[in-house]
């Protein structure tokens, strides 16, 4: 497995911790109430969480972009039910209903444009049917193998799937719509209200995985700060204490360096009483 720039960061950040840290100084990690094992997983733990970061902002991206782009198509539905209201009335003539039943083509087109190509990172974020699949009502219909899993924590268990749905023209039912004539123009209100419901359902689900990863994101962040404090207070040591013990320890090394000055000088004090 290629590990790309940020891992390897990582990696490099827990075995410098380990070098450094927690070989020289497993006595006192021990003694001050911690294990060079705690500490090693509290790192781990610490840079995991961390690497999930750019994971959570990359979900948070990725609901933005799903979110943006099905905007685009309510808003294309939106004016397919002012045309097929117009194309419903009576006062219209054919040509002026032919004009309209052109416009519908060509947002039914660019729906389907933003279906095909609305992605992140290269990953699609709608499914188009094959051609001459059924379409099974009712809408929105998903695409479950094809969520999006997003790895929102350290640990197996913390994942989150992106739900994905078929999003077109024929997958929301509107190449069942018809402005020509006002009984199929009537008759396609019906479809347009339902493919309204079906988008505002899938931008509940965009948004409410937005609305979980940014709460997952502050979490990870809080947790990532106290884990590092936790193990901040685990691997320092207590300065009051230690410096209590390296004061007592120079003191007594200073006395037993002058008790020993005092010895040495003895000798030749009593070789000068004896030479007087």
């Amino acid at each position: 497995m290629i590990l790309d720039e940020e891992t390897l960061e990582l990696v490099q950040m827990v075995r410098e911790f380990v070098d450094n840290e927690i070989i020289p100084n497993v006595g006192e990690i021990e003694r001050t109430g911690g294990s060079p094992e705690t500490i090693l997983d509290m790192a781990c733990e610490m840079g995991l969480n961390t690497l999930c970061l750019p994971e959570e902002y990359g979900g948070i991206g990725l609901t933005n972009v799903g979110d943006g782009a099905l905007t685009e198509v309510h808003a294309i539905l939106h004016r397919m039910e002012t045309l097929a209201t117009e194309a419903a009335n009576g006062t219209y003539t054919q040509d002026a209903r032919d004009n309209i039943d052109m416009e519908r083509k060509e947002l039914l087109a660019e729906i389907d444009r933003i279906a095909e190509n609305t992605s992140y990172a290269g990953i699609p974020l709608f499914s188009k049917k094959a051609a001459g699949a059924q379409v099974n009502p009712p809408l929105p219909e998903r695409d479950q193998p094809n969520d999006i899993p997003l790895q929102i924590g350290a640990s197996k268990a913390e994942t989150l799937d992106v739900e994905c749905y078929y999003i077109g023209s024929r997958e929301l039912l509107l190449d069942k719509t018809d402005f020509t004539t006002v009984e199929k123009a009537n008759e396609s209100l019906g479809y347009i209200e339902d493919a309204i419901e079906a988008v505002s359902d899938v931008r509940a689900s965009f948004g409410a995985t937005y609305s979980h990863l940014v709460c997952t994101d502050n979490n990870l962040g809080v947790t990532a700060e106290n884990m590092a404090a936790a193990e901040s207070r685990i691997r320092d040591a207590e300065i009051d204490q230690e410096f209590i013990n390296y004061t007592k320890t120079n003191v007594v090394l200073q006395v037993s360096t002058a008790m020993q000055a005092q010895a040495n000088a003895l000798p030749d004090m009593v070789l000068k009483i004896l030479n007087n």
